[in-house]
């Protein structure tokens, strides 16, 4: 498989072609097939964004050059500078990516914005093109090159205050991982409590490789790639989708307390999604979790979409969710004092971005981890005689 390690500028011609969708273009790790029908994987710095018409180095010396995929993209042309900008101004309040160019704006095609431009008075056109969105507001096009360091500013600076309401979907994004959220998690060890009992945990190192490891295999290879799709199936409408990716969730929870958690504390977020005016997760909160699609990870990804955080940033934020209960359990059960287990943490942080960005490559057959440790410690877990969690 070639290895596409490094944009570069160069004039030969190139070997292949590479054709990406926008959201494919900002994955700087991910598994991709080339034009020519080769397998490719991309292993470029984190961050990068692949615009239309750059070049990359493979490892073996040749070069590809990025095509932007047609995509269904919203056009809306206007002839009136004052009223584009008004529209512009509008749809960048939503943090949303945006091509912008004279006489004419592009968006992703969504219902929700389309009817915010109409009301601007405007007629958005659905169709397909490529979509290359200004790079300011959602990262670099590439990854800066290595500069000294910036002179440390005076002892009297003061950074300026952001805009009231420039970050929305950020500050619901920490609304929905914070331990405060009324839906029980905390309540739940994930077999942690069992394997303290049995001696397999017993200190800082081997509650940190505990966690780390199902970070690293099981929310790597399951339920991060899983959270994706139930995501989009969420921005699409598609709730058949939901039920399928749901199910196929609920099928690789080993034990039934972990089903249990999974449908319990996904049917406490739909009530409370729907108390806060959420109209899909009303619909869920009054039918059955475990068989109609309203899991705590299906919940959790309606939450993002509905309150527009981007895949990536809403997948780091549900696995810093998880670490953080799991590192809680963990200071409770072993016990654990305050700075080991923020001493966890840090490694767990570092750890996070790159299973996020691992899971957005991985394709539907190649979903699944089986964690006999974690399936035994919640299955006994049951009978256990004394328990200060319900799993």
């Amino acid at each position: 498989m070639l290895k596409l390690t490094a944009i570069v500028h160069s004039a030969e011609p190139p070997a292949s072609t590479l054709t990406l969708t926008f959201e494919q273009r900002q994955r700087s790790r991910s598994r991709v097939t080339l034009d020519d029908g080769r397998a490719a994987a991309l292993m470029l710095v984190r961050g990068t964004v692949l615009r239309d018409g750059d070049c990359m180095r493979a490892d073996d010396g040749a070069v590809v050059r990025v095509v932007a995929a047609p995509e269904l993209v919203s056009m809306v042309r206007c002839a009136d500078p004052l009223l584009l900008a008004r529209a512009c101004y509008h749809l960048g309040n939503r943090h949303i990516a945006l091509q912008v160019a004279p006489g004419w704006l592009r968006y992703q095609q969504d219902p929700v914005l389309d009817e915010l431009v109409r009301g601007l008075g405007l007629q958005p056109v659905s169709e397909p093109a490529p979509f290359e969105p200004e790079a300011g507001a959602y990262g670099h096009a590439h990854a800066p090159a290595a500069r000294p360091d910036p002179a440390p500013p005076p002892r009297d600076h003061v950074e300026p205050h952001a805009v009231p309401g420039s970050y929305p979907a950020l500050l619901s994004l920490l609304r929905l991982t914070s331990s405060a959220l009324p839906i029980g998690s905390f309540a739940y060890s994930q077999g942690m409590e069992y394997a303290v009992e049995r001696g397999w945990i017993s200190d800082a190192a081997t509650a940190r490789a505990w966690i780390a490891g199902l970070l690293r295999h099981a929310q790597r290879y399951q339920d991060m790639p899983l959270f994706m799709r139930l995501y989009r199936a969420w921005a699409a409408g598609d709730a058949a989708g939901v039920q399928r990716w749901n199910a196929r969730l609920l099928a690789a929870r080993e034990s039934r307390e972990l089903r249990a958690e999974e449908y319990n504390v996904g049917t406490a977020l739909a009530r409370l999604l729907a108390d806060l005016g959420i109209e899909r997760a009303r619909r869920q909160a009054s039918l059955d979790a475990e068989v109609e699609g309203g899991g705590h990870l299906a919940m959790f990804a309606l939450a993002c979409v509905e309150w527009r955080i981007p895949l990536y940033d809403a997948g780091c934020g549900y696995l810093w969710s998880w670490c953080q209960n799991q590192v809680a359990a963990a200071v409770r059960l072993v016990p654990l004092g305050q700075t080991d287990g923020q001493r966890i943490l840090q490694e767990l942080i570092a750890l996070i971005p790159s299973v996020a960005e691992d899971a957005l490559a991985i394709e539907d057959d190649d979903i699944g981890f089986t964690a006999p440790g974690l399936a035994l410690a919640s299955a006994r877990h049951e009978g256990q005689y004394t328990r200060l969690f319900l799993s």
